[in-house]
């Protein structure tokens, strides 16, 4: 699971999720280290790790009160009292200062929510964890290893499991571990990423967005090729699920809270499916954009007038029957485009680039594209359909 973040300093960040499962957390050690007993378990219930998370949540919470109390909003004035803390607590400078970051955060969310008007709860965190800088890990990609400095002179290890995707990823050239993020169900690796440079396309591909397929066509300079992307899958999986919680409401209509579990653990099951399936689906399209140098054109849906409808015994106007509409609210539109946006904008090397994407908002616009000198863009005049743009 990748998620987007900012840094100011730096370009776009992704963080990259390892869930630790009850079964492998309890992974003994492969190859113990120097200090450390042999057969430790390398897992969130490790007692050093235990210990360092819990020191972590006390410094959130020390520098967070003295973010409210002396109304400090600088990280330079915080970071003294954050490593002597630190020092305190017997754990490294580095932790400290990614302690008072987390605590500013928290600090300049609360003081937003109190300049709105709304008088929330003082921000206190419960749940151990613990944010390491890059300084003080290590994470071997072919092993699974993740060696932390505790404290000055101490070390600890976890033993985590590394997928392919997650190898790939992290071997990538332009990507560089700058955090990890231990909680007691997950590990979390938050990367810097260098922006890649977008290339210079050769073609166009508009596709439109349908229930069961990506429709549309290629352009290139002297030809025009059909496009169709299919995914009947997706309308399957929905179909069966529909009918699952059909059957799961039916069943225990008389217990509303057994009910809402099994209806919310089926809804949850489906959308991980679905979303798992799109991932896999994006990520072959641009791969296929990267290699043909292509750009992306998706249709613009939003500004739209709504759709009219009739009324029923006086009641709100409501378009189209209650299947239609439950097609419509369950088309993964929107999760679709999020991830070819963020994935084409990433995707790309130091030869390829990023993978550029233009939102026209008719068929016309998409006439318009005109290939020039500079590449594809938008020109002056609309092009001629016939010839070179007729799909073959």
């Amino acid at each position: 699971m990748a998620l987007s973040l900012h840094s100011d300093n730096e370009g776009p960040r992704r963080a990259l999720v390892v869930p630790l499962g009850p079964l492998r957390a309890k992974r003994p050690v492969q190859d113990p280290i120097e200090g450390e007993p042999e057969g430790t378990e390398l897992n969130p219930t490790n007692p050093a790790v235990r210990g360092l998370m819990a020191d972590f949540r006390l410094l959130v919470n020390v520098c967070l009160r003295e973010f409210l109390t002396s109304g400090v909003t600088s990280r330079a004035k915080i970071s003294r009292l954050a490593r002597t803390r630190a020092i305190e607590s017997r754990v490294t400078g580095t932790i400290g200062l990614a302690a008072a970051d987390i605590a500013r955060s928290l600090a300049a969310g609360h003081r937003r929510r109190v300049r709105e008007g709304r008088v929330p709860r003082v921000p206190y965190v419960r749940t151990p964890f613990v944010r390491v800088p890059e300084e003080s890990f290590h994470f071997d990609l072919e092993t699974g290893k993740l060696r932390l400095s505790v404290r000055p002179g101490e070390w600890t290890s976890l033993t985590l499991p590394v997928s392919n995707y997650l190898r790939s990823a992290l071997n990538r050239p332009d990507r560089r571990v700058t955090q990890v993020h231990i909680g007691l169900n997950r590990v979390v690796f938050i990367c810097a990423q260098t922006p890649a440079r977008p290339y210079t396309p050769t073609s166009l591909v508009a596709l439109d967005t349908n229930e069961s397929s990506l429709d549309g066509v290629e352009v290139e300079s002297d030809r025009a090729t059909f496009v169709r992307i299919a995914f009947p899958e997706i309308r399957e999986i929905q179909f069966r699920h529909v009918c699952r919680r059909q059957y799961l409401g039916n069943k225990k209509a008389h217990d509303r809270r057994l009910s809402r579990q099994l209806l919310g653990r089926e809804g949850a099951r489906e959308r991980n499916r679905i979303r798992s399936r799109l991932h896999d689906l994006t990520r072959s399209l641009v791969d296929q954009l990267a290699k043909h140098r292509a750009v992306l054109a998706l249709e613009d849906l939003t500004g739209l007038p709504r759709p009219r409808g009739r009324s029923v015994k006086g009641g709100p106007r409501r378009a189209g029957s209650r299947s239609f509409r439950r097609r419509l609210s369950n088309w993964p539109q929107g999760e679709l485009h999020r991830q070819l946006l963020y994935k084409a904008e990433d995707r790309g090397s130091r030869l390829s680039g990023s993978i550029p994407i233009v939102r026209p908002k008719s068929a016309r616009d998409v006439v318009k594209f005109r290939n020039t000198e500079e590449g594809w863009g938008l020109g002056s005049t609309a092009g001629s359909v016939g010839g070179p743009w007729t799909a073959n």
